[in-house]
């Protein structure tokens, strides 16, 4: 076997088991009444495998995985409703996440760039949604709860943030490859 066909599966394989896991955390979010301050809002456990997926596999193969996802999610869980509430929101995060990435990632390659990346994410994932809502209810006093969904996703994105530091750390070690962080 060629050293381009072993490349080509070991970057399948370590896609698909992202993939896998962002499912499964995706999961596990679902099943889990984790409420915050107010109603409905999960922690996105699943954006822990999105910004691993930046780190380890590039942007545009995390892009695919949180693609895939939302739309594997949807269909076994959802309806147009819940794809609409999960694809928008994975949109704006994703793409605050990779222009956070790009800026920050040369200047500091530490534990902040993560954190820096995670909290603005989550802040505009949980906005998003209530701007969708607000459309497809045409409720504008929906509006009025931002500051408390600001506040949830700065406190999402540092555990997020944290949790997804310390997996990194042991992957880094595992691997015995030259840490990032």
């Amino acid at each position: 076997m060629s050293i381009i066909n072993k490349n080509k599966i070991k970057k399948i394989s370590i896609n698909s088991v992202l993939l896998a896991m962002g499912l499964i955390f995706s999961y596990i979010d679902y099943l889990l009444p984790i409420k915050f301050l107010s109603f409905g809002i999960k922690i996105g456990l699943s954006n822990i495998i999105i910004i691993l997926s930046i780190f380890l596999v590039g942007k545009k193969s995390a892009f695919l995985i949180g693609l895939l996802k939302v739309i594997i999610m949807s269909i076994i869980f959802g309806n147009f409703i819940y794809f609409c509430l999960s694809l928008f929101p994975f949109l704006t995060s994703f793409i605050t996440m990779c222009i956070i990435y790009d800026n920050f990632l040369l200047k500091y390659k530490n534990d902040k760039t993560i954190f820096i990346m995670s909290i603005p994410a989550a802040i505009l994932h949980n906005l998003t949604q209530v701007f969708i809502i607000a459309i497809i209810t045409k409720n504008h006093y929906l509006f009025r709860v931002i500051p408390l969904f600001i506040i949830e996703g700065a406190v999402s994105g540092c555990v997020i943030a944290g949790v997804t530091v310390f997996i990194f750390r042991f992957l880094c070690k595992s691997l015995k490859s030259k840490q990032f962080i």
